[in-house]
């Protein structure tokens, strides 16, 4: 996800610039300087933020391949010795709508290179 020193510089950055904020240059700043501010933060924290997402919904992600893939087994031949793809697929595009819906519109894959055991 992100590392100590990681962390620990982005809440520095938030201390610097909560500093600037309530200083003599912050309070006379023109709205441009708050947006570029914003903007070198926003660059920083809001991977943070959709990688603790995508962690957190992993596990129901995984849960509901799993089960996709049960129901498919059940089902008999031939699903049982080859499950169809196309159920990993919409147990993926399901998670991605839960992860698009809770942070906003984001187009990159949710799980990259997620295998599943059998």
């Amino acid at each position: 996800m992100t590392t100590e020193q990681q962390r620990a510089g982005f809440l520095a950055a938030l201390a610097a610039d909560e500093d600037w904020l309530y200083s003599d240059e912050g309070e006379d700043a023109a709205a441009p300087a708050f947006r570029k501010r914003l903007a070198a933060l926003r660059a920083v924290g809001d991977p943070m933020a959709l990688r603790a997402a995508e962690l957190a919904a992993l596990p129901k992600a995984v849960a509901d391949a799993r089960a996709f893939l049960a129901q498919a087994r059940a089902a008999g031949p031939p699903y049982a010795t080859h499950p169809p793809t196309f159920l990993l697929i919409f147990c993926a595009a399901g998670a991605r709508r839960e992860l698009r819906a809770a942070r906003g519109c984001w187009d990159g894959p949710p799980y990259e290179g997620l295998r599943l055991a059998a």
